[in-house]
């Protein structure tokens, strides 16, 4: 961890996100905030230039530092610490355009992010924005991050986790078609992701964790007038998951798992 005996505060990697979006000016309002480095260390990885022209137009009492000594990093409240790559000059940035130049950019700091943490200088990361268009403009096939620390980690399975309070939700497919992502509802790929989402939960802390799996179909395809997806594939994954001792259940309409989830 990066954490150290001067400071038990985890380290947080934060990328800045794509210039010409959102994402400097988001970081800047978070980190304005004294109450993130009472819990944390925030460290950005982004664009100078881009930072100081989002505390200009937000005028919040902040300043931006260039660091190159990563030893404890985002230690003082109200200056907003940086590691800049250096790889992006201030006349490409074009704010509220997609540029394929800044979609590079912003590729380059999610790998510098993720190599900090990989190194163990971050013990997490937190990310503002990409531009899907402007990466796959700039040549990239991984256009989220999620895909890029894939490859970056050498992770042979990942999933996207959304969360809201007791509400949980794992992705079977993340940044994909509707008509691909029907594709891979698969007896293999869907008892893959609840052994993931299992053995995750467990090392979170959950003893026995109960995983509510989604159907696909209207009403759960009501008995394969809408489908066979539930009956097909999903039923044998879940049933191959409960052979495991894992406590999956399902199909369950989404009409209704999402209210049973909330409701504990």
């Amino acid at each position: 961890m990066a954490s150290t005996e001067k400071s038990i505060k985890p380290a947080i990697g934060i990328t800045m996100g794509d210039p010409c979006g959102i994402g400097p000016e988001v970081v800047v309002k978070a980190l304005a905030d004294p109450q993130v480095y009472a819990t944390c260390r925030p460290l950005v990885v982004g664009n100078v230039f881009a930072m100081e022209q989002a505390v200009a137009l937000t005028g919040l009492p902040v300043k931006i530092k260039e660091v190159n000594d990563l030893t404890l990093p985002g230690d003082e409240p109200g200056v907003i610490e940086v590691v800049d790559i250096h790889n992006l000059n201030p006349e490409d940035i074009t704010v509220g355009e997609i540029n394929p130049v800044c979609g590079k950019a912003a590729m380059e700091w999610v790998t510098k992010a993720g190599q900090l943490a990989l190194a163990g200088v971050v013990d997490a990361l937190a990310t503002a924005p990409l531009n899907k268009e402007a990466a796959s403009l700039a040549g990239y096939k991984s256009i989220g991050h999620m895909e890029l620390l894939q490859e970056l980690s050498k992770s042979k399975l990942v999933a996207t986790m959304l969360m809201a309070k007791n509400l949980r939700v794992v992705h079977l497919s993340t940044h994909r078609s509707l008509s691909h992502a029907c594709d891979l509802v698969k007896k293999d790929r869907i008892l893959e992701y609840l052994e993931l989402t299992h053995e995750s939960f467990v090392r979170y802390g959950f003893k026995n964790p109960r995983i509510g799996t989604a159907a696909l179909n209207p009403h759960g395809s009501d008995g394969g007038i809408m489908g066979n997806e539930e009956s097909a594939e999903i039923m044998p994954a879940v049933k191959a998951a409960q052979s495991q001792g894992i406590n999956a259940v399902g199909p369950v309409p989404a009409d209704i798992i999402f209210h049973q989830a909330i409701q504990g």
